[in-house]
């Protein structure tokens, strides 16, 4: 059984033979440059893909604890016992203790929790990304590499 729902708060915008389609809250573009028909649009919206950038804004106002293990949101609430969840004052006085987080991230200095809580927060739009989604960029071929004995090769 398939459930047709209106997506609304989007703007459908069709300019020199090409559809454009944009959240009316902050103007993200969702699809740019389409080419098809009406229809075909709407059967284009109907993608997983496209559902999940429809639904973002809202998924970055829950907590990682709602998201599975399996997502970034759930594997850094359990490195950070929680912590990216609390209140940064509290969490940065006391870490937490979850008894199935991570073990070592109460023995990190608080400086470091600190940091590593502002690049959780950075992260915290992708926190609904699957782990498995997640690669390792190639190395551009300009990057610096080290020759045999360990020095910088330019």
């Amino acid at each position: 059984m398939v459930i047709r729902m209106r997506l609304r708060g989007l703007k459908r915008v069709f300019s020199r033979g090409r559809w454009y389609v944009y959240r009316r809250s902050d103007g993200e573009a969702i699809i740019q440059g389409f080419e098809g028909s009406r229809d075909e649009l709407m059967r284009k919206l109907e993608d997983p893909e496209l559902m999940q950038a429809y639904n973002r804004p809202r998924l970055q106002k829950r907590n990682a604890a709602d998201f599975p293990i399996e997502t970034l949101g759930g594997f850094i609430h359990f490195y950070a016992n929680g912590d990216i969840d609390r209140d940064r004052k509290q969490a940065l006085g006391q870490p937490g203790a979850e008894e199935a987080g991570y073990p070592k991230w109460s023995k990190l200095a608080r400086a470091t929790r600190e940091d590593y809580l502002d690049g959780f927060e950075f992260l915290r739009k992708d926190f609904d990304i699957l782990l498995t989604d997640i690669t390792q960029p190639d190395l551009p071929t300009n990057a610096p590499t080290r020759n045999g004995r360990g020095s910088l090769i330019r």
